[in-house]
């Protein structure tokens, strides 16, 4: 905590606030205004703080891209994770840094206290005499300071047991157990009255050895009358020296430490960090720096170029704003790196670093490495391509329905026909009973039997191909919501996944080529050959009912 409470108050002179995460306990805090306090740890930066190699984590917010940065600083044993949030682009990580920066360079000597018996010139033992009085008298106070607040402490306890007691002796139930406790009660209410007589006592006693002192001091002022000014001045003086001595100690103590935690804190930074001056020379690095420089020796990279150190160019880099830098300005700017064979995606902000006298004589500069959420965005990019031809395959399956409803429209209109002709040999049997010609009506009658098995077979092989089309349309329908609605959750996924590796890129694969064969199978299965059977059969028995006509 101590640690904590010291980059709070490094970090109070900032507007906006920050969080700080620490991994041994498990507990995170929100630093604002140079105070902290607790809170919930956000489970969607959680993967930031457990895995060591994650520094910048990126969150799509409608049109706005949250970036969370986390720097882990490991001082004196222990680590915090410092979080920062931003928006693309935004300046505060800048800020932060520049802030260590001018910190960390303009450190300030303490001053020097003067002697503090510089004007007195009395007899030495009476200075230790008085010395050493003095300090008695000090000692005391404190002592009767201390008595008097442990006194309070126990009448605070004295009173609230004495609550304690009247409550349950005014309380309607006096088993044997709590006629214990109010005599336990009682007991200790014994104990601690005697325990503050003790202590009133040691107070007195206390008090007369200082009114003593007191007294003896103010013999003193009789038997040294002559000195009497210049013990007034060296108390005094003895007074302020001693002020400013404790002022000046706790100040170097202060400032050493936080120097030296500053720089630790620069070192442990992941990303590099190095400081140039307006001849593009390295004045300050970091160990991070040093890595991405090559793994050199940090001291034989001060003084060289930056452009010849960092990116191997013969002059400054086309992208560089040490100038506007220079000006008091702070710059973000997105570039291409090659390392080897490797191109690395860079964000690069150069911010002012103001020297004692708050003249900007140097310009910080921090380097991110973008290249895995690059990836990323062009691996999601794909997806959505790929997704985009699965949901025109889709549509085209959609327009062969439709096809399927035409032949549907057309076969009912087959069977009202066959409804009609059926109708027209009904009213020629009726001709035929009435002219009452038996071999005729026989051969009609066996005729018109056969013909009207044959439309009840083809009434039915129409319906049920009705209603299998009518299944195959809802199953179907379901079956492409269904598929839609999970290739849109896998698209969710992706975009709200940190980060995409190949084990999770080869899954979703797997999985939209099983969705797109279980389609096929499904289709073939639902339309492919029950549709053409019952149109031949229909025909048939359209054809017939022609020939009996």
């Amino acid at each position: 905590m101590k640690m904590l409470d010291m980059l709070a108050s490094n970090l109070a002179g900032l507007d906006f606030p920050m969080f700080a995460y620490l991994p041994r306990t498990g507990k995170m805090y929100r630093i604002d205004g140079g105070k902290t306090s607790p809170m919930p740890v956000p489970e969607t930066i959680r993967p930031g703080l457990e895995d060591e190699s994650k520094s910048v984590i990126y969150f799509r917010k409608g049109d706005e891209i949250i970036v969370f940065f986390f720097f882990r600083i490991i001082a004196e044993g222990s680590e915090i994770i410092l979080v920062i949030q931003d928006t693309k682009g935004g300046q505060r990580p800048a800020r932060v840094l520049s802030l260590f920066a001018s910190k960390a360079l303009t450190e300030k000597p303490a001053p020097t206290p003067e002697p503090v018996f510089r004007n007195y010139s009395a007899d030495e033992s009476l200075r230790r005499e008085l010395e050493k009085m003095i300090g008695r008298v000090t000692e005391l106070e404190i002592g009767i300071s201390e008595k008097d607040a442990k006194l309070l402490e126990l009448q605070r306890r004295l009173f609230v047991q004495n609550e304690l007691l009247d409550r349950m002796e005014s309380a309607e139930s006096k088993d044997e157990g709590r006629l214990e406790e109010i005599m336990e009660l009682k007991e200790q209410i014994v104990a601690k009255n005697e325990e503050i007589s003790s202590l009133e006592t040691e107070i007195q006693s206390l008090q007369i050895e200082a009114e003593s002192l007191s007294g003896k001091l103010g013999s003193y002022d009789d038997v040294l009358s002559d000195n009497d000014v210049k013990i007034h001045e060296l108390e005094t003086e003895l007074e302020n020296q001693s002020e400013e001595l404790v002022q000046a100690e706790d100040l170097i103590g202060v400032l050493k430490t936080s120097r030296n935690k500053i720089r630790k804190l620069m070192d442990g930074l992941p990303m590099p960090l190095f400081s140039v001056d307006k001849h593009y020379i390295v004045k300050n690095v970091n160990r991070a720096a040093g890595a991405f420089a090559g793994n050199g020796p940090l001291n034989e990279i001060v003084g060289q170029e930056c452009y010849k150190v960092f990116y191997g160019f013969d002059k400054p880099c086309s992208w560089c704003h040490l100038p506007d830098a220079l000006e008091g300005k702070e710059t973000t700017e997105h570039i291409d790196v090659y390392k080897g064979d490797k191109l690395l995606k860079i964000e690069q902000q150069m911010y002012p670093v103001p020297n004692n006298e708050g003249e900007v004589d140097e310009a910080g500069e921090h380097l991110f490495d973008m290249t895995e959420q690059y990836e990323l965005i062009n691996s999601l990019e794909t997806y959505k391509g790929q997704i985009k031809k699965y949901k025109m395959s889709k549509l085209n399956d959609i327009n062969e329905i439709e096809e399927l409803k035409k032949e549907y429209t057309t076969l009912n209109e087959s069977y009202e026909d066959l409804q009609v002709k059926f109708q027209k040999i009904r009213v020629t049997l009726e001709r035929l009973l009435s002219e009452d010609k038996m071999n005729e009506l026989l051969r009609t009658r066996n005729e018109n039997a056969e013909l009207r098995n044959k439309l009840t077979r083809a009434a039915s092989a129409l319906r049920n191909y009705q209603v299998n089309l009518d299944e195959s349309k809802t199953r179907y329908t379901e079956l492409n919501k269904k598929t839609v609605y999970q290739l849109e959750r896998l698209i969710n996924v992706l975009n709200n996944k940190a980060t995409l590796k190949q084990p999770d890129m080869e899954q979703s694969f797997a999985f939209i080529n099983s969705e797109i064969a279980r389609l096929k199978r499904d289709y073939d299965k639902l339309c492919g050959g029950k549709t053409a059977k019952t149109s031949v059969n229909v025909s048939d028995a359209g054809e017939r009912a022609q020939e009996a006509d």
